[in-house]
């Protein structure tokens, strides 16, 4: 079941339950929902839309990353492992009961047949540009502050997808938001499992 079909099931459920006390899932919830309102849904519709509400989401939840991991054992930094998921269920849950402007959204993405549904959110590294590697599509290097390098296929336009392009984004600093894509590699002849960047905050 993806999230936003768990969502839904999950404000239909709502009045036979009580949700926990207020906690850190409340505050990003209020924080997600400020985000929401600032979007301009009549720019950001189908897939655009719904990698907006992960980056809300996550952009709110970042701060509160040691009170996530205690109370509820999501790790921020295994969004790609199914904590972001998990992350978006309990933050969507809250959602459905305080942010009218989610439920909008929520029906808009379900109601879009051609709009693909939301399978995770979208991850972050903060780090800098260590090398970029071009073939057939360019593959950007990045270190974080713990000093592990993750690799970013990008392939679509971004804000700030520009300044990636030649030697000169070496050394470069910021927050890149990616999302893993099985695509197929006809070498191996089978699928496999890239970071796909989607976003650009420069430092």
């Amino acid at each position: 079941m993806n999230i936003i079909r768990s969502i839904l099931v999950a404000a239909l459920l709502l009045p036979a339950f009580t949700l926990p006390a207020q906690d850190v899932l409340d505050g990003i919830a209020v924080g997600t929902c400020t985000c929401l309102k600032e979007l301009d849904r009549t720019v950001h519709k189908g897939e655009a839309l719904q990698m907006q509400l992960g980056l809300c989401m996550m952009k709110v939840a970042t701060p509160y990353e040691k009170e996530l991991r205690k109370q509820y054992k999501v790790d921020m930094s295994r969004l790609d492992q199914g904590a972001g998921e998990k992350l978006g269920e309990l933050v969507g849950m809250r959602l459905v009961a305080v942010c009218p402007e989610f439920l909008e959204m929520l029906s808009e993405m379900e109601g879009d047949a051609e709009a693909p549904v939301v399978e995770q959110l979208a991850a972050t590294v903060t780090g800098v540009v260590t090398g970029l590697r071009d073939r057939q599509f360019s593959t950007i290097l990045v270190k974080d502050v713990s000093g592990r390098t993750v690799e970013l296929l990008r392939l679509e336009h971004f804000q700030n997808a520009d300044v990636l392009a030649g030697s000169g984004a070496t050394g470069m600093k910021g927050t890149f938001s990616f999302i893993v894509r099985e695509l197929y590699d006809p070498v191996a002849g089978t699928y496999r499992s890239h970071n796909v960047l989607v976003g650009l905050e420069l430092e």
